[in-house]
């Protein structure tokens, strides 16, 4: 499995991903200079964090989308996934290990953009004051937690994307359960407890139980 993991790592590695995610988490995180200092501005620390981490699952969405694309839909379409099948390897292995590796992005998105979200809140609050509430530990604990969520719950969004990319192969509907992932879910804060929070548990179960059709078709149906 771990040699798996590389060989997709290597793969995206040629086109150079990660170099991409780092400049986009920079550009938008700048979309909070204009909203700390408007007339309506955001002048809590919650706002922001909501802000921000609705613009990063949105990246990562966006991201993983991609990923799925090359990792799966481009490979099918050009049937070289078929050279990966006729090596004495289970393809159930073979999918999870491509599910591994859009996990991993979505981790190093979550992660990334709530050092360089923040970051740029912090340093631009410290300049010119907007924020009226202080940076405390209970804020900082509200961070990691919501970049373990999100890195969880997008973990799963990635097995919906997977399955358009293998089962429907439909770049459309792929794009819109993207679309209406992001609805359902933007600027919910899960950390209270509220019937909104479900949602995203929702669409976990659901992304779950899309792995025994895409366990079948992989398992059943021949790339032709």
């Amino acid at each position: 499995m771990l040699n798996l993991i590389t060989i997709e790592l290597f793969k995206l590695k040629r086109r150079s991903k990660f170099i991409g995610i780092l400049i986009t988490l920079i550009l938008s995180s700048l979309i909070i200079l204009p909203v700390l200092y408007s007339d309506e501005k955001l002048n809590s620390w919650n706002a922001i964090i909501l802000l921000s981490f609705a613009v990063v699952s949105l990246i990562t969405n966006v991201f993983t989308c991609i990923l799925s694309g090359e990792l799966f839909m481009e490979e099918y379409k050009t049937k070289t996934i078929n050279i990966m099948f006729t090596y004495p390897i289970s393809r159930t292995k073979i999918y999870f290990a491509k599910l591994l590796v859009m996990c991993l992005y979505c981790g190093i998105i979550s992660i990334l953009g709530a050092i360089i979200f923040f970051s740029v809140a912090n340093i631009a609050n410290y300049i010119y004051p907007a924020i009226t509430d202080s940076f405390t530990i209970e804020i900082t604990v509200k961070i990691v937690v919501l970049t373990i969520f999100y890195t969880i719950f997008n973990s799963f969004v990635s097995i919906t994307y997977s399955f358009f990319s293998t089962v429907k192969v439909s770049i459309p509907l792929m794009v819109v359960s993207c679309i209406l992932i992001l609805n359902a879910t933007s600027n919910n804060d899960i950390t209270k407890l509220s019937p909104y929070a479900l949602i995203p548990v929702a669409i976990a179960i659901i992304s779950s139980a899309l792995l025994l059709p895409i366990m079948r078709h992989l398992n059943i149906k021949d790339v032709v």
